[in-house]
């Protein structure tokens, strides 16, 4: 099966390595990280080395979430 000259080995191959790619942006957004879009840049230039895509990922999946923030403030505020 041919998808405008790509065949479909080909582009799942493609698709699947940017999601892959992009996984620590990914968990950055889902987890609505303070600073998703820096982990998202940091990603993106320099996720093609090995270290800069652990360093983003490992800041995306162990800093503190904007959801979490904002529910101990408002602890305080109605506590």
């Amino acid at each position: 099966m041919r998808f405008e000259g790509l065949d479909l080995a080909t582009l799942i191959i493609l698709v699947a390595t940017g999601i892959v790619y992009f996984m620590p942006w990914f968990v950055a957004v889902l987890r609505d990280h303070q600073q998703r879009f820096m982990v998202g840049l940091l990603n993106l230039l320099l996720g093609w080395t090995l270290i800069g895509w652990v360093v983003a990922f490992l800041w995306a999946t162990f800093s503190q979430t904007q959801t979490g923030a904002l529910s101990s403030a408002a602890r305080r505020k109605y506590a």
